[in-house]
């Protein structure tokens, strides 16, 4: 797979359950070795929010859906990394008739890095998480610290214990404030 011009899609209907995904949605699943649980079969049919657990996740979804059901196209830049990429993407959302929205995620460009076990999911887990902000993927060190992968390790002393704590996903408060200017911004 050509990383620099993967394309996925999906749609959420009126009711934000997810009712269409393109060829590559799988594609992307087996090259980054996803769950069962997400792959498309799986998830069909399903609401977007029981895919997004974070707070100020599903507030910003949910602005971002707001707009794109207001007639506004939303488009924002984000990363996606994976243990040995660094993905940088593009996240297109527009309005589908009935209330539906079509999510589309563009690869633009990825970038080779030192391998990461923090970011795999087979690594062994101990007890505890690190949170990754889902928009820039960068890693919670503190109340209102965030740094790369590569420096989150050593600050966080992250393989001094053995395995790994367990990842989760929120957003950075520069992220979050930045998504939803631009959310806002495209309803004026």
């Amino acid at each position: 797979m050509n990383n620099s011009t993967a394309t996925l899609r999906y749609s959420v209907d009126a009711w934000d359950c997810i009712v269409a995904v393109n060829g590559e949605w799988d594609r992307f699943a087996r090259a980054n070795d996803a769950p069962p649980e997400l792959y498309s079969e799986m998830i069909m049919e399903r609401k977007i929010w029981d895919f997004i657990s974070s707070e100020p996740l599903l507030h910003v979804y949910r602005r971002i859906l707001d707009r794109v059901r207001a007639g506004n196209s939303f488009e924002f830049d984000f990363r996606c990394d994976s243990a040995a990429l660094r993905r940088y993407l593009v996240l297109r959302v527009r309005p589908l008739g009935g209330g539906g929205a079509e999510f589309e995620t563009r690869t633009v460009r990825t970038e080779e890095r030192v391998f990461q076990p923090l970011l795999t999911k087979d690594s062994p887990k101990r007890e505890g998480i690190v949170v990754a902000c889902s928009w820039c993927n960068k890693f919670k060190t503190g109340d209102d610290a965030w740094l790369e992968a590569e420096e989150a390790v050593t600050v966080l002393n992250l393989f001094d214990d053995g395995p790994v704590p367990k990842l989760s996903h929120g957003m950075c408060a520069k992220c979050y404030d930045a998504v939803v200017s631009a959310a806002e911004a495209r309803a004026a």
